[in-house]
């Protein structure tokens, strides 16, 4: 039996999305604990799915509080529906890239290894302003 059709491998493949569905009770548990005024300090990408129904982040206020508590957040919209990775892999790397490559402009290069700087040394202070929305 190959891999790819084995019921293990089919039963692997999908405990990775289900995983969050799963996991209800320690998150819940977790947000209990969280505090209330938090603030991330570090960079954020969050990708929308122009045609998600399932968790509508452009219309809705879902994504207010994270647009509150990551001041360092970018984000992009993928053509694609809840499962954006799945349905559209080419726009979901794009937008990695060209984040990452923002991001962190150098890193990666011969220069930032020889100085081994870590990604939290490449990006300035919090600046608190959101960027434009921008689509593949």
């Amino acid at each position: 039996m190959s891999t790819a059709t084995s019921p293990r491998s089919s039963a692997m493949a999908s405990s990775g999305p289900a995983s969050w569905y799963l996991n209800a009770d320690a998150n819940a548990a977790y947000a209990q604990r969280a505090q209330v005024n938090w603030r991330s300090r570090m960079p954020v990408l969050f990708l929308h799915g122009a045609y998600d129904y399932v968790c509508e982040t452009l219309q809705s206020r879902l994504a207010e509080p994270m647009r509150a508590h990551a001041p360092q957040l970018k984000e992009m919209i993928v053509p694609s529906g809840h499962w954006m990775a799945q349905e559209q892999p080419l726009a979901v790397n794009a937008a990695l890239a060209k984040w990452l490559a923002t991001e962190f402009p150098g890193y990666g290069s011969a220069r930032a290894r020889a100085r081994h700087t870590a990604p939290r040394d490449l990006y300035p202070g919090e600046n608190g302003k959101r960027s434009d929305v921008p689509r593949w």
